[in-house]
C-alpha cells in the first residue's frame, strides 16, 4: 500500500512538472504559450516565397520559411540554415556550409539540394517568379531560361550540407539578397505534389507553420516545437486581417485587448495610447510613400507635366497627419546606399508648375483630362492624405477622381493593365541596398515597373552599379541614377516612415530593424506572465 501512494506521488510530480514546464521553460521572465495576435492590412496573395510582393504575404511567409541567412536588428547578416560561408576574392563563387539538423515542417531534413532546387525554381520562366531578376547573374541562367540547358551551371550541391554558388559577373548585393523573402527554401515534393496550391498551404522549415487560412479573415500559424534554433515561446500567430488598412478599428481591438500591437499611423492614435501608457516602439525604415504616373497616358507623357504634379503638391502638409515621419526629397532612403543627404527635391511651388504646364501646352490644366487616381488603402489618414492631394493638384488646373480599391489582387491588376493615370503605392525594402528595391521600380524591363517608363541612360547606368565597382563608386552612380528620376518625374516621392508600433504591456522581446514590421522575427518574442 506505501509502495503504490510512492508511486501515484511519483507519477502525480512527474505529470505536475509536465505541466509547469509547459507553461515556464525559459527561465525567469519568458513564458511559454499564448498566441500572438498581429493585424494584417490587407490579405495576402500567395504564401509562396517565389511568388509573394506585397507586405501582408512577406509577413506571413518570415515566419514560416527560411533562408542560408538572415538579418539582424542592424541589418547584417548573420547564419540561418548556413552555419557559415566563403565569398571568393572575385566575387563570384559563394559556398555555403550548412546545419544538419534542419527539417521542413513535413519531417524531411534540408539539403543542398533543396537550395539548388529553390533557387532553379525562382529562375523558371515557368513560375514567373518576381525575383527572377535578383538571381539573374547566376551563371547559365540565359542557357537555361531559353531552354538550352537543363539545369543551372552556377549551382551546385557539392555534398548534402555544402551549397555552392557560380555567378556569372560580380554583384555586390548578392549576399543580402539571400536574406530576403524570395530565397527562402522549399521542399520540391511538396512544391510539385501542390502545384498552384502551394502557395495557399506552405510548406517550409520556419519557426512557425500554417494550420488555417480564412482569405479577408485570419491567418493562424502554430509553434514548430522542432525548430532548429530552439522552440519559441509563443505557441503561434493569428494574423487578423483589416482589408484597406482600417486603422481605427485596429486601435479599437488594440484598446479591447484583442490585439498584441498594431502600427500606429496617425498622432492623434500616438496622444490616445500614451495617455493611456501603452509601450510605443519606434525605429526609421527603409521605405518610400510615392504616387505614380502613368508615363503613357495622354499629357502625362510629357516630362513637364509629370514635373509640375510634383510642384503642386504640398507635401509638408502631407507629412504632417502622420507627425515624425521623414518628407521624401528623393527615392533612396536614408541609411541607404546612395543616399544624398543634401538631395533638395522639389519644392512647394505651384506658380512653376502652371508654368510648366503652360510650356507643355496646357495652360492652367485646360486640355488635360480628368485624372484617375487608385488607392489601395481606404483608411481615415489615406483619405485625408489624397484629399489634400486632389486640393493641390486643381490649384494648379489638374482636375483627379479617387478611386479605392481595397482587395490587394485587383489593385494590382489595376496596375498591371495599366488602368490608371495615378496610383498611391508603399515600397519597404526586403534588402538595404537600391538597387533591388525602390530602384527596381524603374528599369525598362522590370516586372515592378508600373510607370512604363523608358530612360536609356537610366537603363546603362544600372548595368554599370552591377559591374563590381567599388562601393564609393557604386554610391555615385546611384545617386547619379537617382537624379535622372527626379529629372523625368514618373514618380511624386511622399515621405520615408519611421515604424512605429504599440505593444501590449505583457509583450517583450520584440526586435527591430529598418526593413519595417514584416520583418519582426515572432521566433523572438514572449510574453510575461
Amino acid at each position: 500500500m506505501k509502495l503504490w501512494r510512492f508511486a501515484f506521488v511519483v507519477l502525480m510530480l512527474v505529470f505536475f512538472m509536465r505541466s509547469w514546464s509547459n507553461c515556464q521553460a525559459l527561465g525567469p521572465g519568458p513564458f511559454y504559450g499564448r498566441q500572438y495576435r498581429f493585424p494584417l492590412p490587407t490579405s495576402p496573395s500567395t504564401l509562396d516565397p517565389a511568388r509573394a510582393a506585397n507586405t501582408s504575404s512577406i509577413t506571413v511567409i518570415q515566419q514560416v520559411f527560411d533562408g542560408l541567412i538572415q538579418f539582424d536588428d542592424n541589418l547584417n547578416v548573420i547564419p540561418a540554415i548556413a552555419r557559415s560561408w566563403q565569398v571568393s576574392r572575385d566575387g563570384l563563387r559563394y559556398r555555403f556550409y550548412l546545419r544538419d539538423d534542419v527539417r521542413f515542417h513535413n519531417g524531411r531534413k534540408v539539403e543542398a539540394t533543396d537550395f539548388v532546387y529553390s533557387f532553379t525554381r525562382i529562375l523558371d520562366p515557368n513560375v514567373q517568379s518576381n525575383a527572377a531578376g535578383l538571381f539573374s547573374r547566376i551563371l547559365g541562367t540565359k542557357a537555361f531560361q531559353e531552354g538550352k540547358e537543363p539545369s543551372l551551371k552556377g549551382l551546385r550541391a557539392l555534398s548534402p550540407h555544402e551549397l555552392e554558388i557560380h555567378l556569372a559577373e560580380p554583384y555586390p548585393p548578392f549576399l543580402t539578397i539571400l536574406a530576403m523573402k524570395s530565397a527562402k527554401v522549399v521542399p520540391k515534393e511538396e512544391v510539385e505534389k501542390q502545384a498552384s496550391s502551394f502557395g495557399q498551404n506552405p510548406v517550409g522549415t520556419g519557426p512557425f507553420r500554417l494550420v488555417e487560412w480564412h482569405p479577408d479573415s485570419k491567418i493562424v500559424l502554430r509553434v514548430n516545437r522542432d525548430y532548429f534554433e530552439g522552440r519559441p515561446a509563443l505557441d503561434g500567430i493569428t494574423y487578423l486581417i483589416y482589408p484597406g488598412v482600417q486603422s481605427d478599428r485596429m486601435v479599437k481591438d488594440f484598446l479591447e485587448g484583442k490585439l498584441e500591437s498594431f502600427t500606429v499611423y496617425s498622432a492623434r492614435n500616438r496622444s490616445l495610447l500614451k495617455e493611456k501608457g501603452y509601450r510605443l516602439l519606434r525605429k526609421p525604415t527603409m521605405s518610400l510613400l510615392f504616387y505614380g504616373v502613368n508615363c503613357t497616358r495622354g499629357p502625362l507623357r510629357n516630362p513637364k507635366v509629370r514635373m509640375a504634379l510634383n510642384l503642386a503638391l504640398k507635401r509638408n502638409a502631407i507629412v504632417s497627419l502622420r507627425e515624425r515621419h521623414a518628407m521624401a526629397r528623393g527615392v533612396i532612403p536614408p541609411g541607404m546606399l546612395g543616399y544624398n543627404p543634401d538631395q533638395k527635391g522639389y519644392p512647394f511651388d505651384p506658380e512653376k508648375g502652371r508654368t510648366l504646364l503652360a510650356e507643355a501646352g496646357y495652360p492652367e490644366g485646360k486640355g488635360i483630362p480628368l485624372l484617375h487616381f487608385w488607392s489601395a488603402s481606404r483608411s481615415e489618414l489615406a483619405q485625408k492624405e489624397l484629399g489634400i492631394a486632389k486640393e493641390n493638384l486643381e490649384a494648379v488646373g489638374i482636375s483627379i477622381e479617387i478611386h479605392f480599391e481595397t482587395d490587394w489582387e485587383s489593385f494590382e491588376n489595376v496596375l498591371k493593365n495599366r488602368e490608371f493615370d495615378l496610383f498611391r503605392f508603399m515600397i519597404l525594402s526586403d534588402i538595404p541596398d537600391p538597387e533591388d528595391s525602390v530602384l527596381a521600380l524603374f528599369p525598362s524591363d522590370s516586372p515592378y515597373n508600373f510607370f512604363s517608363y523608358r530612360n536609356q541612360e537610366f537603363d546603362r547606368l544600372m548595368e554599370r552599379t552591377r559591374k563590381g565597382v567599388d562601393p564609393l563608386k557604386r554610391a555615385q552612380l546611384l545617386s547619379k541614377i537617382e537624379r535622372i528620376v527626379l529629372e523625368d518625374s514618373p514618380i511624386i516621392p511622399i515621405l520615408h516612415f519611421v515604424f512605429e508600433g504599440a505593444f501590449q504591456p505583457h509583450v517583450r522581446g520584440v526586435e527591430l530593424n529598418a526593413l519595417g514590421s514584416q520583418y519582426i522575427p515572432m521566433k523572438k518574442i514572449w510574453f510575461e506572465k
